[in-house]
C-alpha cells in the first residue's frame, strides 16, 4: 500500500513539473513575442505612414513575426482609412502577398485561422480579396461565411 501511494507522489510531481515548464514555456513565447511587436511596430508604422504620404516605398517584411506585426499594423491603419488611402493600403496588402496568404488560411483546418482570414480579407476587400471570400461561402463555420 506504501508503495502504491509513493508512485502515485511521484506520478503527481511529475505532473506537476510538466505543468510548470509547460507555463515556463508559454511565459517565454509571450515575451517574446512582445518583444518583436515593441521592435517592429514602429516600423511598419512610419513604413505605411510613408507610403501613403507618397514619400516612400514599402520593403517587404522578412519573418513570418514580423509579416504578422506589419498586418496588425496595415489593418489597423485601414480601419482609419477612407477613398484612395484605404485603396492604395488595400493594393499594397495584395501585392505584398497578404491577399494570397488569407486566401490560403481560408481554407485551414482550424476554425479559429479560417475565421481570422475571412476578417483580415473582408477588411481588405479587394477584387482578389473579394474573390476569395467568395470560395469561402461553403465552409461549415457560419462566422466564417
Amino acid at each position: 500500500m506504501t508503495a502504491v501511494l509513493g508512485d502515485i507522489v511521484l506520478a503527481m510531481l511529475a505532473l506537476l513539473a510538466a505543468g510548470v515548464l509547460a507555463d515556463m514555456v508559454m511565459r517565454f513565447e509571450t515575451v517574446r513575442k512582445a518583444r518583436r511587436r515593441r521592435r517592429v511596430r514602429p516600423a511598419a508604422a512610419a513604413g505605411i505612414a510613408e507610403y501613403l504620404a507618397g514619400t516612400g516605398t514599402v520593403s517587404r517584411p522578412g519573418t513570418a513575426g514580423e509579416r504578422s506585426v506589419w498586418l496588425t499594423v496595415a489593418i489597423e491603419a485601414m480601419l482609419d482609412l477612407r477613398g484612395d488611402e484605404r485603396a492604395r493600403l488595400a493594393a499594397l496588402l495584395d501585392r505584398l502577398g497578404y491577399v494570397a496568404r488569407q486566401s490560403i488560411l481560408l481554407h485551414a483546418r482550424r476554425v479559429g485561422i479560417r475565421r481570422h482570414a475571412a476578417e483580415v480579407l473582408t477588411v481588405i476587400a479587394t477584387p482578389a480579396a473579394l474573390s476569395a471570400l467568395a470560395g469561402g461561402l461553403d465552409d461549415p463555420d457560419p462566422l466564417v461565411r
